[in-house]
């Protein structure tokens, strides 16, 4: 896992950033405030959350099978959630947003809140 670069979180808005494949399938969420996609193409998985916090490159490309792939992605029911990177992202932003309001987090104060929690952590 490694944080992804300026460039490479400008470009993952439109497409993945080792294949240029533009769709992602949705994975597993974190409270709202963080998401898992998975290029189609080359299955390269990133950890997506607030425009001011890193993103992540959590799987690089085609290090997941594609049944762990469906099992990652999938919803329980046979179905999947694929958008293109430009959907994905505008989703994912709205539910983080809907998420901030609801957990009473002011978008300004995230990076601060990131550092006291890693600060804590460590000590």
């Amino acid at each position: 896992m490694r944080d992804l670069t300026d460039d490479e979180k400008s470009e993952l808005q439109q497409h993945c950033i080792f294949c240029q494949g533009p769709d992602f399938l949705l994975g597993p969420v974190m409270m709202d405030l963080a998401f898992n996609i998975y290029c189609v193409e080359c299955r390269a998985g990133y950890n997506v959350t607030h425009d001011t916090l890193s993103w992540q490159l959590v799987v690089e490309p085609r290090q997941t099978s594609q049944r762990a792939l469906d099992a990652l992605t999938g919803t329980g029911d046979g179905s999947f959630v694929m958008a293109d990177a430009t959907t994905m992202l505008s989703r994912i932003r709205e539910d983080i947003e809907l998420a901030l309001r609801r957990f009473k987090i002011d978008p300004k104060d995230i990076p601060a809140q990131v550092r006291e929690f890693e600060r804590r952590v460590r000590n």
